[in-house]
């Protein structure tokens, strides 16, 4: 049995989402919602709560503003554990790669291969253009069902999956948890768990007979920022990794992902977080490397030690110094 756990806040999503549930899944399954209308968990502690109360063989972890578009979806999740049984926790959506410093599963970088099966609504005027088939479902364009699977197989093995949606193993939960006590907010869960998972011997993978609609996108704010170096501080030991890489990598080629996506971090969360605690995690994350391995770098420590403006008008000035 399947059982479907929902962090639930918006009565409208939750009713359209049970109705869609029972309409596809095509398996016995049982609903488990922790109500948080009042805002009394955070989704540690929701999850937490929803492993203990549920009595299902295989738990889904499901946000309620998704909709699921293939039918009997709950077999064919049951049969990719038992065909796969190295594989502890599944997703629809993820990539190959993390770095040693904060940032999403979709970082975009050649070691980060995205893998995706999902119908995503965008706003007006973003750009849909992100994977290898991005189909427009309206006008608009705000409708997009994005594809990507260049080895058309059943699934593909990532570091980390999309929080929207991921299914585990009961028996999983005897090693690992929601970590409800380094986290206090929504964010990171999912990269945690991956983590979590794969630190047992178990392997992350996104299948691609499995189409789920997402109903919104998110959004970076200032709790996302605060809970990735949260994040990125408690596995840094164990970051980077790169799953399924068709080469060996380098310790320089590594270095080089971190500097990339820690000044893409700091960019991003310039409008969340002081300039002064960006600084912090710059000192923190950066590469210990004696020599400077690209601009990127040369800026970053730069920033550490003076700050955004002036570092900017002094890298300007000084950035021939240093070669890429």
């Amino acid at each position: 049995m399947n059982s479907i756990i929902v962090c639930h806040r918006q009565p409208a999503l939750l009713n359209q989402f049970k109705k869609n549930i029972t309409a596809t899944i095509g398996s016995e399954y049982e609903f488990i919602v922790i109500n948080n209308t009042a805002n009394d968990y955070n989704i540690f502690q929701a999850y937490n709560l929803g492993v203990k109360q549920s009595k299902g063989d295989i738990l889904c972890f499901a946000h309620e503003d998704i909709l699921f578009h293939t039918q009997d979806w709950g077999q064919k999740l049951d049969a990719h554990f038992k065909s796969t049984p190295d594989i502890g926790l599944i997703g629809t959506i993820g990539g190959t790669a993390l770095p040693a410093c904060p940032a999403p599963w979709w970082n975009k970088h050649p070691f980060n291969q995205h893998f995706l099966n999902i119908i995503q609504h965008w706003r007006k005027g973003d750009n849909i253009h992100r994977w290898e088939e991005n189909i427009p479902l309206n006008k608009e364009q705000t409708i997009v069902h994005h594809k990507s699977n260049p080895y058309r197989s059943q699934y593909s093995e990532v570091a980390a999956v999309d929080g929207l949606f991921f299914a585990i193993p009961r028996h999983l939960f005897d090693s690992i948890k929601f970590d409800e006590d380094t986290f206090s907010g929504f964010h990171g869960y999912d990269i945690d768990t991956c983590l979590q998972v794969q630190n047992v011997g178990y392997k992350v993978a996104v299948v691609h007979d499995i189409l789920i609609e997402h109903l919104s996108k998110g959004n970076p704010n200032e709790q996302w920022s605060n809970e990735s170096i949260v994040l990125a501080r408690k596995w840094k030991s164990s970051l980077p990794i790169v799953v399924k890489s068709k080469h060996e990598i380098s310790q320089k080629d590594k270095d080089i992902y971190t500097i990339n996506l820690l000044l893409t971090f700091c960019y991003w969360s310039m409008k969340n977080i002081s300039d002064k605690k960006i600084r912090e995690v710059i000192k923190e994350f950066i590469p210990q490397n004696k020599n400077f391995l690209s601009q990127k770098h040369y800026f970053l420590w730069l920033w550490s030690f003076l700050g955004y403006n002036i570092s900017r008008i002094l890298f300007k000035l000084t950035k021939s110094l240093i070669h890429e």
